[in-house]
C-alpha cells in the first residue's frame, strides 16, 4: 500500500515516472517521532462476539515474559509485541539485535500499581516505522517512531482453540519500502482468526534509508545492509520460537504480502536464511518487473542520500534527528530518475543482493526462485494495477487527443509517458507493438470510447508490464520446484487510496489495492456496505486462503477447480476471482501469445525485458 498523499504517492509509489515526480509538491511531512499507539479498534457487533475472558486467559508465558493481551468481540485476542530491540541510538542502520527479556514501560502502560510490572502490556498497537504520515492508511504525523519493530499476533480465544496447533498467516505489509504499517485498514485479523480457527501474525520493518541504507564503503562502516528484510527475518525467527504458546505451528508458516509486501516475500523465497522459517507463500500484486537491487545500484541510492544528510561518517548519521533521514529518503526517491537508469521511483529502496555477510541474498529472486525448496505458492494481481497511477496523474481523454494527453502540471505525449513508465530504451518497442495498439473504440463499453480509450490503454500496459505479465513470467519458473496457483481479481472492495479516483471508480475495474479488505474484514461490517456478490467473494477468498495455510491447497470441498500453473506451457490456469455471477471465480485459460495478454509471451521477454533483466 501506499502512504503518500499528494499525487507523488500513486505516481512515484507504482511505476518509474520519476521527472514527472519532481515537479509535484510533498504535502506530508514528517514531524516528531513519538510512540503514542492507536486505541483498539478491533471490536465489532458480529456474531462471533463472546463472553469476555478473565485476564488470566489473555495471558502467555514466553521465555522472554509474560505478556498480557487485549480480548475482541469476535471472540479473539490480539497481543503487540516488539520482536527485536529498538533500532534506535547505536543501533540505527544495524541488523536487528535479539531482545533478552521484554522492554520496561512507561507508567502509563504498566499493568500494575507500582512502576514496575512483571507483565508485558501487550494491549497497544505499535507507532509506524519511520515515513510521512498519512490519514488515508491511518498513520498520523504523530504516530511514527523509529521503535517500530513490533509484530501483532492474533488467535482465536477459546481455550480449546488456545491449546491446539493452528496454522499461522505471517502478513507483511506494502508501501514501495518506504509506507505503510502493520495497522493499515484491512489488516485488522481478529475475525478472520475467529472464523477461520488460524492464527494471523501482522509485522512492521524498517522503510526507505532506515531500512536499506548501504553507502559505498559500508563495509568498514560495518553495516550489513538488507536491514528491512533481516528485520523481517528476525520476526519469523520470533514467531518460530514464540507462537507455539499462542496455540500456533511453528512448522506450519505461511508468509504473505501485498505490493512490496509481496515483493519482501519474494525475496525471502531466495534468502537461505529464511528458507526453514515458513512453508508456504502468497504473493498479492507483486511488482515483479523489478529484482533486487544490485549492490552498485544501492550504493548508488545510498550515496545520493546521504548527500542530503551533510554527513560524512555514521556518527553523525546517528545523530541526526529522524525526520532529516525520513526527507532524505524521500528526496532520493523523487530524484530517482536523476541517480541512475537503474533507479526505479517505485521502489528506490528495496532489499538489495550480494549482501555483506552472505547471509541474504545468495540468488536473485528474479533469476533463482529457490526451486527445490518444494513450497506452494499463491500469486494474485488485480484486473486494473495500474489504474491507481493513470487515474490520479490523466484527466479523462478524447480520442482527437490520441497524441497527447492533458496531465498535470504538463502536457505529455503517450511516447513520454511510455518512457516514464518503463525506463532503458522500451517504449518505443511497446508504444509501437501490435499487441499494445491503442483501439480506436473502448472495448469496455463502446459509449466511452471517446473519452477514455487512452487511459485504458495506458492503464492495460501499465498493470501488465509491472504487474502480471513479470509475475506470471516468475510463477512459471516457480512452477520447477512447487506448486503454484494464479489469481486475479475481477472484482474487490474499493480501498480508502482509491476513493475518488474517477478511473477505479468507473464499474468493473478493480485497482491496485482493492483486494486487500477482502482478506480479513467481516463482511458484515455496516461500514464497509458490501453488495451481495462482494460478501460471496470476500467469503471465498477467506476460505480459500485459511485452506491454503493449512494445507498447501486452496481447494476445498465446496470451492474447488483451482489448478496450478504449469512451467512450459504459453497457456496458463488463472482463476478469475469475483467474475462469476453472483461474485463467484472461474478458472480461465489465458493465452499468452493472443488475446488480451497477449504481450506477455509476444512483447515481454520476447522483444522487451523487464527491469530485473536489465539491471539485475
Amino acid at each position: 500500500m501506499y502512504s503518500f498523499t499528494s499525487i507523488l504517492s500513486l505516481v512515484c509509489a507504482i511505476a518509474s515516472f520519476s521527472s514527472f515526480c519532481l515537479s509535484l509538491p510533498v504535502s506530508c511531512q514528517a514531524s516528531s517521532s513519538a510512540t503514542s499507539c492507536a486505541a483498539d479498534t478491533s471490536g465489532s457487533n458480529s456474531s462471533l462476539t463472546s463472553s469476555t475472558p478473565s485476564l488470566s486467559a489473555l495471558e502467555v508465558d514466553l521465555s522472554l515474559g509474560t505478556v498480557r493481551g487485549v480480548n475482541t468481540s469476535y471472540g479473539s485476542q490480539r497481543f503487540t509485541l516488539p520482536y527485536a530491540q529498538a533500532p534506535v541510538g547505536e543501533l540505527r542502520f544495524a541488523s536487528p539485535q535479539p531482545l533478552s527479556a521484554f522492554p520496561s514501560q512507561s507508567a502509563s502502560l504498566s499493568l500494575s500499581s507500582s512502576s514496575v510490572s512483571d507483565i508485558y502490556n501487550a494491549t497497544q498497537l505499535p507507532p509506524a516505522c519511520m515515513q510521512y504520515g498519512d490519514d488515508t492508511y491511518g498513520i498520523s504525523s504523530d504516530k511514527v517512531s523509529e521503535d517500530c519493530l513490533y509484530l501483532n499476533v492474533y488467535r482465536p480465544a477459546s481455550s480449546s482453540q488456545a491449546t491446539s496447533s493452528k496454522p499461522v498467516l505471517v502478513w507483511i505489509h506494502g508501501g514501495s519500502f518506504i509506507a505503510g504499517s502493520s495497522t493499515a485498514p484491512g489488516l485488522d485479523a481478529s475475525y478472520y482468526v475467529a472464523k477461520h480457527n488460524v492464527v494471523v501474525v501482522t509485522l512492521q520493518y524498517r522503510l526507505g534509508m532506515f531500512g536499506f541504507f548501504s553507502p559505498s564503503g559500508s563495509k568498514g562502516m560495518g553495516l550489513d545492509g538488507n536491514q528491512g528484510l533481516r528485520d523481517v527475518v528476525a520476526a519469523l525467527e520470533f514467531i518460530q520460537n514464540n507462537i507455539g504458546e499462542f496455540g500456533g505451528d511453528p512448522n506450519s508458516v505461511t508468509v504473505a504480502g501485498q505490493s512490496s509486501g509481496a515483493h519482501m516475500v519474494r525475496a525471502l523465497l531466495s534468502t537461505p536464511s529464511a528458507s526453514s522459517l515458513f512453508q508456504r507463500a502468497i504473493m498479492h500484486s507483486d511488482p515483479a518487473n523489478y529484482g533486487t537491487q544490485s549492490s552498485a545500484t544501492s550504493e548508488q541510492v545510498s550515496d545520493y542520500a546521504l548527500e542530503q544528510t551533510n554527513c560524512q561518517s555514521l556518527e553523525c548519521l546517528r545523530a541526526l534527528d529522524a525526520n532529516t533521514l525520513v526527507d532524505a529518503g524521500y528526496a532520493t526517491v523523487s530524484a530517482a530518475s536523476n541517480i541512475g537508469p537503474s533507479v526505479s521511483a517505485a521502489e528506490t529502496w528495496r532489499p538489495t543482493k550480494d549482501d555483506f555477510t552472505g547471509t541474504c541474498f545468495e540468488s536473485d529472486p528474479a533469476t533463482s526462485l529457490a526451486a527445490s525448496s518444494g513450497k506452494s505458492i499463491i500469486v494474485t494481481n488485480v484486473a486494473n494495477e495500474g489504474g491507481s497511477v493513470i487515474g490520479s496523474m490523466l484527466q479523462p481523454t478524447t480520442m482527437s487527443d490520441a497524441a497527447t494527453l492533458r496531465a498535470y502540471p504538463v502536457t505529455l505525449t503517450r511516447s513520454q509517458l511510455l518512457s516514464q513508465m518503463f525506463n532503458g530504451n522500451r517504449s518505443d518497442t511497446i508504444g509501437s507493438s501490435e499487441e499494445y495498439a491503442m483501439a480506436t473504440t473502448d472495448a469496455e463499453d463502446s459509449s466511452t470510447a471517446e473519452s477514455d480509450g487512452l487511459r485504458s490503454n495506458l492503464e492495460m500496459i501499465l498493470t501488465q508490464g509491472q504487474f502480471s505479465c513479470a509475475a506470471w513470467y516468475n510463477a512459471r519458473r516457480y512452477a520447477n520446484g512447487g506448486q503454484v496457483y494464479l489469481g486475479s481479481f475481477a472484482a474487490g472492495i474499493e480501498y480508502p487510496s482509491n476513493k475518488d479516483n474517477d478511473y477505479c471508480e468507473t464499474a468493473g475495474r478493480t485497482c491496485h489495492e482493492d483486494d486487500i479488505l477482502l482478506l480479513f474484514s467481516d463482511p458484515t461490517l455496516n461500514s464497509l456496505g458490501l453488495t451481495s456478490s462482494q460478501k460471496t467473494l470476500l467469503n471465498e477468498v477467506q476460505a480459500r486462503w485459511a485452506q491454503f495455510v493449512r494445507t498447501g491447497s486452496p481447494n476445498t470441498r465446496t470451492l474447488d477447480g483451482w489448478s496450478p500453473v504449469t512451467s512450459d506451457s504459453t497457456r496458463i490456469n488463472v482463476l478469475s476471482l469475483g467474475s462469476a455471477s453472483g461474485g463467484g471465480s472461474s478458472l480461465q485459460t489465458v493465452s499468452l501469445t493472443s488475446g488480451d495478454h497477449a504481450g506477455c509471451g509476444m512483447v515481454w521477454t520476447s522483444r522487451v525485458q523487464f527491469d530485473w533483466q536489465m539491471y539485475g
